[in-house]
């Protein structure tokens, strides 16, 4: 019989799941719009960070649509690039724009972060962009992370977060709480998706706390770097 816990995970794993399965379809429009194209960037840094490294095996976890994966395909082509992702509908998405983009060789899987479909030390470098928070069990999901990446690999990571100067954090938290919901909402049809990224956005640790935790999954030398007045934190580790 499952504990209070694992039903818990289990649980908000499923709806999760559901509920990017039904905004899959206006994903990519609504990051795009409503970020301004800041996400693209984001991704961008995150690859440029990390191109001084010549891995052979990259995991994105938590792909979504597939744009980190299909970045981190075109910055090291010989690589093996596999994305990851808990909704089928996301991964359908990132299969034809992947597709449309020439760029076939990427593997798609279908699985939970938290119980990685792959054996120890698999991969050379792991990579998650917007999707740690929406781990059912955030440390189990880390330490996962640790488990398939080998000795001496990278992780780059990617969060939305809450701003430290006070005036950005408060148009911040209007602009999430309010706005964009209603956009949201209006775009995809679903009004909780977007309520439940503000309130995962609040729910975060703080880039120490979360820095932590990664040293406490046993990862080593966790740099944080706030971007865009601190809206998103890149995340830099390795094992």
């Amino acid at each position: 019989m499952k504990s209070d816990h694992q039903e818990s995970s289990s649980i908000r794993r499923s709806r999760i799941g559901q509920m990017f399965g039904r905004i899959a379809h206006r994903y990519d429009l609504l990051n795009r719009l409503l970020s301004g194209y800041i996400d693209v960037y984001w991704r961008n840094t995150l690859v440029k960070k990390l191109s001084l490294s010549q891995p052979q095996r990259i995991l994105d976890i938590a792909t979504g649509t597939g744009d980190l994966a299909i970045a981190l395909a075109r910055q090291w082509p010989q690589a093996e690039v596999t994305g990851l992702d808990i909704s089928e509908a996301m991964l359908e998405r990132a299969r034809q724009k992947a597709d449309r983009k020439g760029l076939n060789t990427i593997a798609w899987v279908c699985a939970p972060a938290e119980d990685l479909p792959f054996g120890d030390q698999s991969f050379d470098m792991l990579t998650v962009a917007f999707g740690v928070r929406n781990f059912a069990d955030l440390q189990k999901g880390l330490s996962e992370m640790y488990r398939v990446l080998r000795q001496g690999g990278k992780v780059g990571i990617l969060e939305f977060s809450m701003p430290r100067n006070p005036i950005i954090k408060k148009l911040y938290g209007m602009y999430f709480r309010h706005l964009l919901p209603r956009i949201g909402a209006l775009l995809s049809g679903d009004s909780y998706a977007y309520r439940y990224l503000y309130e995962t956005v609040q729910d975060f640790p703080a880039y120490e706390e979360f820095a932590s935790l990664l040293y406490q999954a046993g990862f080593s030398d966790v740099e944080i770097v706030p971007l865009t007045s601190g809206i998103c934190c890149m995340y830099l580790a390795e094992k």
